[in-house]
């Protein structure tokens, strides 16, 4: 399970974190579909996948956001306790971001993604629905720092660190070498499961290899 601040907070494992992730991943493979139905004619520069909510990570294939997601999702669930890494928490504020919009705009679609999943939920979906995933992120983890860190790309190395230490920034490491991961891991399947069926995950790596996303496996 995903902690931080010392193993003090916790990420919830009940039916909302697993709708708000479903919600993030359908949602990315739809875009991956759109995509693929318009043979790759996006608007130059255009940003998709649920991480586009965090402008740092935007640049990343939507495949690999996808296994970004996976990773997280797979470690929610583990028996141990696991402090999250700031990359974990960007990756839970933008799967909650990507179900709060949804839910907002298009209630049907959670629905939808509900009803053909996994897992059976007993929260009850609803438009009001988007003021929780809001807040399911703020019980994790308190600030959005990682929002920032986009702004601070053009500034000196010095003034930089100084900003850190005055925020208190965890350590970045991770999410800017998630912006260098290139291919999926090999066990990109493995840790969706619970979250996509077979056949959905079946989808997005086709997807993924039509839009030129998919590379072959990390090992690591």
């Amino acid at each position: 399970m995903l902690t931080c601040y010392g193993h003090e907070c916790r990420l919830p494992r009940g039916d909302l974190t697993y709708v708000a992730f479903r919600t993030a991943a359908l949602a990315t493979i739809d875009q991956l579909q759109l995509t693929d139905d318009l043979e790759g004619e996006i608007a130059a520069g255009e940003r998709f996948g649920f991480l586009a909510a965090v402008p740092l990570l935007a640049p990343i294939d939507p495949i690999v956001q996808l296994d970004l997601l996976g990773e997280v999702w797979a470690r929610q669930h583990v028996c141990q306790l696991i402090e999250a890494t700031l990359l974990d928490a960007a990756v839970v504020y933008a799967a909650c971001d990507a179900a709060a919009h949804v839910s907002h705009t298009r209630i049907e679609l959670i629905h939808l993604y509900l009803r053909e999943g996994p897992r059976r939920v007993r929260v009850k979906v609803r438009p009001e629905m988007t003021e929780r995933f809001e807040a399911l992120f703020d019980v994790f983890w308190d600030d959005i720092d990682f929002l920032s860190l986009s702004e601070w790309q053009d500034m000196p190395a010095e003034q930089v660190e100084h900003l850190k230490q005055l925020l208190r920034v965890a350590d970045d490491t991770p999410l800017f070498q998630a912006l260098d991961r290139g291919a999926i891991s090999s066990d990109f399947g493995q840790n969706l499961r619970g979250l996509l069926t077979k056949p959905e995950v079946a989808e997005a790596l086709e997807l993924g290899q039509r839009t030129g996303c998919v590379r072959q496996p990390r090992t690591d």
